[in-house]
């Protein structure tokens, strides 16, 4: 019962909300854990900081334009941006390795 409560409260205040940038994932994170969440992340991942800051910040900027303007090149008004199978791939690993460790801690 305290489990559904506690589920409740959560849905009710996150819910609406997405976590995809850097600075609202720490900002849930600190409802959870003391632990600063970037620079234990860093540490685990062996990255800088703002490093892997501004990389999942890419990675979010690219996946609005998709998403919401099609996938349009900005310098090239009717040209798709191109992506490259290897850029994705790489981008996915970080991704799971950012979860992965976002699971550990």
């Amino acid at each position: 019962m305290q489990s559904s409560v506690l589920d409740s409260a959560i849905q009710e205040r996150f819910g609406w909300q997405s976590f995809q940038m850097p600075d609202k994932i720490a900002g849930a994170w600190r409802f959870t854990s003391d632990v600063k969440l970037w620079e234990a992340l860093g540490a685990a991942l062996e990255a800088e900081t703002e490093e892997l800051k501004t990389k999942l910040k890419l990675i979010v900027d690219r996946r609005n334009a998709i998403v919401h303007e099609g996938d349009m090149r900005p310098d090239r008004v009717g040209e798709l941006w191109p992506i490259e199978v290897a850029e994705t791939a790489e981008n996915i690993g970080f991704v799971e390795s950012l979860v992965a460790e976002l699971e550990k801690l």
